[in-house]
């Protein structure tokens, strides 16, 4: 019976050593993996390059400054910001359809001018900007 418990220590040890390798050695790998990919593409951005930040927004970078982890980028014509590059969460090629979207709603017409669809509520509870009372 000797021989049984210890086969079953055994058996204990070896899942507590799976138990190990599976709940944090192979996550601690795809992170390191993950950090290098995310290192590679922060060294590749350059100006004129097309990102999207983690926000959604789309833009265009004008200045990249790697010693103090921030770059310039231009969201709208005139319209530069300071981000983060942790706040870039990919790179996006130029033609991709996404991009040439956002770019025609952009350029079609200004944001007073878009129409949004109806939220459900009937044409007579909406009143229109110019038919509210002055306050």
């Amino acid at each position: 019976m000797n021989s049984g418990s210890s086969s079953s220590a055994v058996f204990y040890i070896l899942m507590l050593v799976l138990m190990v390798v599976f709940l944090f050695i192979l996550p601690a790998r795809r992170a390191k993996a993950l950090r290098a990919q995310i290192q590679q593409m922060h060294d590749s951005l350059q100006a004129g390059a097309q990102i999207v930040t983690v926000a959604g927004i789309f833009g265009v970078i004008q200045e990249v400054n790697r010693d103090s982890q921030f770059a310039l980028v231009e969201i709208a014509p005139g319209t530069v910001v300071k981000i983060r590059l942790a706040a870039i969460a990919e790179i996006v090629e130029t033609g991709a359809p996404h991009v040439q979207s956002a770019v025609q709603i952009s350029s079609e017409q200004p944001a007073s001018a878009v129409e949004y669809p109806a939220s459900g509520a009937s044409e007579s509870s909406r009143v229109a900007d110019n038919e509210r009372p002055q306050q």
